[in-house]
Protein backbone atom coordinates (compact mmCIF):
# COMPACT_ATOMS: atom_id res chain seq x y z
CA UNK A 1 0.00 0.00 0.00
CA UNK A 2 3.15 2.48 0.62
CA UNK A 3 3.90 2.74 -2.78
CA UNK A 4 0.41 3.70 -4.12
CA UNK A 5 1.21 7.14 -2.31
CA UNK A 6 3.70 8.23 -4.46
CA UNK A 7 2.44 6.34 -7.89
CA UNK A 8 -1.47 5.43 -8.10
CA UNK A 9 -1.56 2.03 -10.04
CA UNK A 10 -1.14 1.46 -13.68
CA UNK A 11 -3.23 -0.96 -16.19
CA UNK A 12 -0.68 -2.82 -18.13
CA UNK A 13 -1.34 -1.16 -21.66
CA UNK A 14 -1.08 2.64 -19.72
CA UNK A 15 2.16 0.89 -17.80
CA UNK A 16 3.68 -0.50 -21.25
CA UNK A 17 3.16 3.03 -22.96
CA UNK A 18 5.00 4.80 -20.08
CA UNK A 19 8.05 2.49 -20.59
CA UNK A 20 7.83 3.19 -24.42
CA UNK A 21 8.04 6.45 -23.93
CA UNK A 22 11.17 6.20 -22.18
CA UNK A 23 13.03 3.64 -24.64
CA UNK A 24 15.86 5.09 -26.62
CA UNK A 25 15.35 5.87 -30.40
CA UNK A 26 18.03 3.56 -31.80
CA UNK A 27 16.26 2.30 -34.34
CA UNK A 28 13.66 5.35 -35.20
CA UNK A 29 13.95 7.81 -38.22
CA UNK A 30 15.19 11.10 -36.91
CA UNK A 31 12.14 13.68 -36.25
CA UNK A 32 11.82 16.65 -38.55
CA UNK A 33 9.73 18.86 -40.00
CA UNK A 34 8.93 16.44 -42.93
CA UNK A 35 7.85 14.32 -40.91
CA UNK A 36 4.82 16.30 -39.05
CA UNK A 37 4.23 17.72 -42.50
CA UNK A 38 2.05 13.98 -43.33
CA UNK A 39 -0.60 14.98 -40.62
CA UNK A 40 -3.58 17.36 -42.05
CA UNK A 41 -3.69 18.76 -38.70
CA UNK A 42 -0.55 20.81 -39.71
CA UNK A 43 -1.77 22.01 -42.77
CA UNK A 44 -1.30 25.20 -44.04
CA UNK A 45 1.99 26.05 -40.77
CA UNK A 46 5.19 26.82 -41.88
CA UNK A 47 8.19 24.69 -41.61
CA UNK A 48 9.75 27.21 -39.11
CA UNK A 49 6.39 27.11 -36.68
CA UNK A 50 6.65 23.18 -37.53
CA UNK A 51 9.77 22.98 -36.15
CA UNK A 52 9.21 24.64 -32.48
CA UNK A 53 6.74 21.50 -32.38
CA UNK A 54 9.22 18.88 -32.78
CA UNK A 55 11.58 18.98 -29.95
CA UNK A 56 7.97 19.03 -28.16
CA UNK A 57 7.33 14.81 -29.40
CA UNK A 58 8.47 11.64 -28.32
CA UNK A 59 8.63 8.62 -30.24
CA UNK A 60 6.38 5.04 -29.86
CA UNK A 61 5.91 1.46 -31.01
CA UNK A 62 2.89 0.25 -29.67
CA UNK A 63 2.53 -3.22 -30.86
CA UNK A 64 -0.82 -4.79 -32.26
CA UNK A 65 -4.00 -5.44 -30.13
CA UNK A 66 -2.64 -2.71 -27.22
CA UNK A 67 -5.19 -0.28 -25.78
CA UNK A 68 -3.72 3.15 -26.84
CA UNK A 69 -6.40 4.97 -25.20
CA UNK A 70 -9.25 4.24 -22.18
CA UNK A 71 -12.71 5.75 -22.58
CA UNK A 72 -13.00 7.59 -19.11
CA UNK A 73 -10.29 8.38 -18.57
CA UNK A 74 -7.91 11.86 -17.91
CA UNK A 75 -6.48 12.47 -21.40
CA UNK A 76 -3.04 13.72 -20.97
CA UNK A 77 -1.48 13.05 -24.76
CA UNK A 78 -2.10 13.83 -28.32
CA UNK A 79 -0.91 10.98 -30.60
CA UNK A 80 0.15 11.09 -34.62
CA UNK A 81 -0.18 7.90 -36.43
CA UNK A 82 2.65 7.52 -38.29
CA UNK A 83 2.22 3.86 -39.22
CA UNK A 84 -0.26 1.64 -38.45
CA UNK A 85 -4.54 1.14 -38.26
CA UNK A 86 -6.27 1.94 -34.91
CA UNK A 87 -9.60 0.63 -33.68
CA UNK A 88 -11.64 3.47 -32.18
CA UNK A 89 -14.88 2.09 -30.32
CA UNK A 90 -17.03 2.98 -26.96
CA UNK A 91 -18.12 0.98 -24.27
CA UNK A 92 -15.88 -2.31 -22.55
CA UNK A 93 -16.50 -6.09 -21.96
CA UNK A 94 -18.90 -7.60 -24.16
CA UNK A 95 -21.09 -4.37 -24.53
CA UNK A 96 -19.13 -2.54 -27.63
CA UNK A 97 -20.15 0.49 -30.40
CA UNK A 98 -17.47 0.39 -32.73
CA UNK A 99 -17.26 4.15 -34.41
CA UNK A 100 -14.85 3.79 -36.90
CA UNK A 101 -10.88 2.71 -38.05
CA UNK A 102 -8.34 5.33 -38.47
CA UNK A 103 -5.18 4.11 -40.99
CA UNK A 104 -1.85 6.33 -40.55
CA UNK A 105 -1.20 9.28 -41.15
CA UNK A 106 -3.84 10.15 -38.27
CA UNK A 107 -4.23 12.06 -35.11
CA UNK A 108 -5.98 10.29 -32.18
CA UNK A 109 -6.46 11.79 -28.82
CA UNK A 110 -7.28 15.22 -29.96
CA UNK A 111 -11.12 14.80 -28.44
CA UNK A 112 -9.73 15.52 -24.99
CA UNK A 113 -8.56 18.95 -26.39
CA UNK A 114 -12.55 19.86 -26.58
CA UNK A 115 -13.47 18.70 -23.11
CA UNK A 116 -12.75 21.29 -20.47
CA UNK A 117 -12.15 17.81 -18.16
CA UNK A 118 -9.94 16.15 -20.79
CA UNK A 119 -12.41 13.19 -20.28
CA UNK A 120 -11.33 10.44 -23.09
CA UNK A 121 -14.64 9.70 -25.21
CA UNK A 122 -13.51 6.52 -26.79
CA UNK A 123 -11.42 3.21 -26.39
CA UNK A 124 -8.75 3.79 -29.37
CA UNK A 125 -6.44 -0.09 -29.27
CA UNK A 126 -3.99 -0.41 -32.29
CA UNK A 127 -5.22 -2.85 -35.08
CA UNK A 128 -1.66 -3.55 -36.28
CA UNK A 129 2.01 -2.74 -34.95
CA UNK A 130 2.02 1.06 -34.34
CA UNK A 131 4.15 4.05 -35.11
CA UNK A 132 3.27 6.90 -33.70
CA UNK A 133 4.77 10.44 -32.13
CA UNK A 134 2.95 11.26 -29.09
CA UNK A 135 3.15 15.08 -27.74
CA UNK A 136 1.50 16.36 -24.26
CA UNK A 137 -1.62 17.57 -24.13
CA UNK A 138 -0.02 20.56 -22.15
CA UNK A 139 2.30 21.31 -24.99
CA UNK A 140 -0.80 20.90 -27.84
CA UNK A 141 -2.53 23.39 -26.25
CA UNK A 142 0.48 25.87 -26.09
CA UNK A 143 0.98 25.09 -29.97
CA UNK A 144 -2.90 25.89 -30.34
CA UNK A 145 -2.97 29.37 -28.68
CA UNK A 146 0.36 30.00 -30.81
CA UNK A 147 -0.42 28.93 -34.18
CA UNK A 148 -3.69 29.94 -35.81
CA UNK A 149 -3.30 27.42 -38.55
CA UNK A 150 -3.37 24.61 -36.00
CA UNK A 151 -6.42 25.98 -34.38
CA UNK A 152 -8.65 26.10 -37.53
CA UNK A 153 -7.32 22.68 -38.37
CA UNK A 154 -8.24 21.20 -35.33
CA UNK A 155 -12.13 22.80 -34.89
CA UNK A 156 -12.24 21.57 -38.90
CA UNK A 157 -11.05 17.30 -38.06
CA UNK A 158 -13.87 18.01 -34.75
CA UNK A 159 -16.22 18.83 -36.95
CA UNK A 160 -15.21 15.62 -39.01
CA UNK A 161 -15.26 13.07 -36.26
CA UNK A 162 -18.66 14.58 -34.22
CA UNK A 163 -20.49 13.51 -37.26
Amino acid sequence: AQGFYFSPPQDPDAAFLSYSETQSRENSVPLDVARLQAFEIFAGMNPEDLQQIVPSCKELAVPEDTLLIRQGQIGTRVYLLEEGTVSIYKGAGEVQHFLRTLDAPAIVGEMAVADPERIRTANVRSLTDLRLLSLSLQDFLLFLRRFPALGKNLRQLLAQRSR
